[in-house]
């Protein structure tokens, strides 16, 4: 029994790193650069900032889920891991597909705030960049839905930041020299200085 309670606690521990891992030390878009282009479209209004931060805490553990076991249940058996990249980006698209139309087919409100946001995921590098962080770092299915989760709410925390910060700075008297993706350019090199403590 104290082994059984030992090795729970181990995997709660390595859960929690893994977890704090993706949002906070290894963040996707501080420590990676990707999903830079989605983070910039959309960092301008906090409104705006929240509905991609929500669609991407959908979006982002479902594909690493999927993915997942897409690879290690059929790749991975069938000896074809070398077509990982090419096949791992259809099944992306085929689930950010399938998610849109069941967004215009059940929920068209939730559609009209949230699907312009999805093509910007699917063809920006931020699902495929998570996708195969996952595959390189992680060793079990559970693993992948904590990466997953990690990720998508360390990306979200970043969005919110940064839009919270541009609302801010719209009324703030920056010089002329500055004034829009310069200021931004800016506030996130700051803020990706801050996280480096992490």
């Amino acid at each position: 029994q104290t082994g059984d309670a030992g090795e729970m606690i181990t995997q709660a521990d390595s859960t929690s790193v893994i977890f704090f891992s993706a949002a906070l030390a290894s963040n996707l878009v501080l420590e990676w650069q990707l999903a830079v282009c989605p983070l910039l479209a959309t960092s301008r209004r906090l409104e705006v900032a929240i509905r991609l931060a929500l669609l991407s805490i959908v979006s982002m553990p479902l594909a690493t889920i999927l993915c997942y076991l897409f690879y290690h249940q059929l790749l991975v058996p069938l000896e074809l891991t070398y077509l990982a990249l090419p096949v791992l980006l259809c099944v992306l698209v085929v689930i950010m597909q399938s998610l849109q139309n069941l967004l215009k087919a059940h929920w068209a409100e939730i559609d009209k705030s949230y699907g312009i946001f999805i093509p910007l995921l699917t063809i920006n590098c931020a699902l495929p960049g998570v996708v195969l962080l996952m595959l390189s770092s992680v060793d079990s299915l559970g693993e992948a839905i904590v990466f997953g989760v990690g990720t998508a709410s360390g990306f979200s925390l970043i969005l919110i930041l940064l839009a919270g910060l541009n609302e801010r700075l719209q009324l703030a008297d920056v010089p002329h020299i500055f004034r829009g993706a310069p200021i931004t350019l800016v506030s996130l090199g700051i803020l990706s200085m801050a996280y480096s403590g992490f």
